[in-house]
This record gives structure tokens, C-alpha cells and sequence, in this order.
């Protein structure tokens, strides 16, 4: 059972079914509705209780469509078609729980009505106008970017230069093959070279941070563009390694520092130490 309230509390409500993963909209009647975009989950109309109806109001917004907010308070609340007898269901404002959701964020809608003074960077499914086509935009599937690797011959010494010397946080070693540290936000990898550096093509390679949901997307494009993989994947979370047009070695990863420690920590070995 779901529970929620408007601001000053007249009005609460509870659902008694489990939340689909909500749509974000942001077409100009959510944004001026809720002051924001708006994320809201469809549920069935018998699926809802609602306490304090005498302060719900609700405005039509349109000829097919009627919002609920509460007349003391203007808590924006529900999102109800006005045919009823072709549409049996309602959708609620994510922001009106006061319990946890328990879902996610599938996609954003009305994303060409979408204010100026923000960027969609989640890399989730974008759809321009829901009205004409249900096919997600791909847009922008790299986020930023995840972690720098650094190819060394001596795994121990370049720990302790980059911990002592150029201050870095330690995060993790594991004993001759990899260390983790931060230089500031930033995740810095070091991989224990096979030979030395001398005598073979460094390991050292950028990786761009990707979400799960979109990685399986952009790993096709880039294969379908051309460019070779230039290893498998190995290592704990989804990564395509891969080299652009110049030959520079790159990754796309699912994941960061944080659930990779989560994996060291979920898979205990005598060989890594963890310092957070």
C-alpha cells in the first residue's frame, strides 16, 4: 500500500496497487501545473483512495484531460482523462508520496516542450512528441565522464605516488593487478602492465560513463560506425572497449567507483585491501 498527502495534508490518498516506472513530461501544461516537469505514474482509478475530496479541485486543461490539485495548499496531485468510460486508470504525482515508490524513471515525454534552463543528462529513453511517433530519441547516450586507466609497470610504487605524493584518496589495491583512487570526484584507475611499458601497447584508455538502459544502444552504434573492439570485457559491470577513428583507446562502462568497491566488497579476496 502506497500513501500519500498534498502540502498542508487536507487531502491524502493511498494506492493499493504496485507504481509502474513513471514517465517525466515535459510539455508546457506540466511544467505550469507542477512549476517543473513532471513525473507521474499511471495506476487504476479502483486502485485509489482518496481522503479530503471536498478540498480536491480540478482543472481542465484541455478537452481530454483534467488536473487535480488541492484548492488550500495548490498541491498538483492527479492527472485524470475526462473520458472515463474509454480510460480506467489515473496518474499521480511521484512528488505526492510520502512513502518510497519503490520504482524509476523510465523515460521523459514532450521532451520538444521542454524548458530552456535545463538538460536532460540521465540517459534515459527522450521522445520528442508522444502524438507522433513512440520511438525515443537516442540523443546524448554519454553522461560524462567515468574513470581514467592508467597503465604501470610497478603496481606498489605508483600507488604510493599517487596516494603520498600527488595526494589522491586510495580506494582499493588488488595485489598486482589494480588500484583505485580519487582525484577529487574523479576515479583513476592503475592496471599492473603485463611487460613493460616499453616493449607493448599501453593499457591506459578513457572511459565515458553510460546507463544501463542505454548501453546496449550506443555499444551498437559505435560497433555499426566501424570501430574495433580492441578487448573484451573482463572486469565487474557492463564495458565495450573500443578505439576511435586515431586509434585512441576508449571504454563506455555502466557503473562507478562506488559499485565497484560494492563488488569487491560482495566478492571478499586475501589479495585486496579497501580503505573506504
Amino acid at each position: 500500500m502506497h500513501k500519500g498527502s498534498c502540502l498542508c495534508g487536507s487531502i491524502s490518498f493511498k494506492v493499493s496497487c504496485e507504481l509502474p516506472p513513471p514517465s517525466a513530461c515535459h510539455c508546457q501544461e506540466c511544467r505550469k501545473h507542477s512549476g517543473h516537469f513532471e513525473a507521474s505514474a499511471d495506476v487504476p482509478r479502483s486502485a485509489v483512495f482518496i481522503n479530503g475530496q471536498e478540498h480536491l479541485k480540478w482543472y481542465e486543461s484541455s478537452n481530454k484531460v483534467r488536473r487535480g490539485f488541492c484548492a488550500n495548499c495548490g498541491s498538483s496531485l492527479f492527472w485524470d482523462p475526462i473520458d472515463q468510460q474509454k480510460h480506467d486508470w489515473t496518474a499521480i504525482s511521484l512528488g505526492a508520496f510520502d512513502t518510497p515508490t519503490k520504482t524509476k524513471l523510465k523515460q521523459h515525454i514532450f521532451v520538444a516542450e521542454k524548458g530552456d534552463y535545463y538538460e536532460i543528462t540521465d540517459g534515459l529513453p527522450r521522445i520528442m512528441d508522444p502524438r507522433k511517433s513512440k520511438e525515443p530519441e537516442i540523443g546524448f547516450l554519454v553522461s560524462g565522464l567515468n574513470h581514467i586507466t592508467l597503465s604501470v609497470n610497478d603496481l606498489n610504487e605508483s600507488f604510493e605516488f599517487y596516494k603520498n605524493v600527488l595526494g589522491l584518496k586510495p580506494l582499493a589495491v588488488r595485489k598486482e593487478k589494480s588500484a583505485y583512487l580519487l582525484a577529487g570526484n574523479d576515479w583513476i584507475a592503475l592496471v599492473k602492465a603485463k611487460e613493460t611499458l616499453l616493449n607493448q601497447a599501453t593499457y591506459a584508455h578513457l572511459a565515458f560513463s553510460v546507463t544501463f538502459n542505454e548501453f546496449k544502444a550506443l555499444s551498437q552504434r559505435i560497433q555499426s560506425a566501424g570501430a574495433e573492439v580492441w578487448q573484451d570485457n573482463s572486469s565487474p559491470g557492463e564495458s565495450l572497449y573500443f578505439l576511435d577513428p586515431s586509434g585512441n583507446k576508449l571504454e563506455i562502462h555502466v557503473g562507478d567507483w562506488k559499485t565497484r568497491i560494492q563488488w569487491l566488497k560482495d566478492n571478499p579476496s586475501d589479495d585486496v585491501e579497501i580503505f573506504v
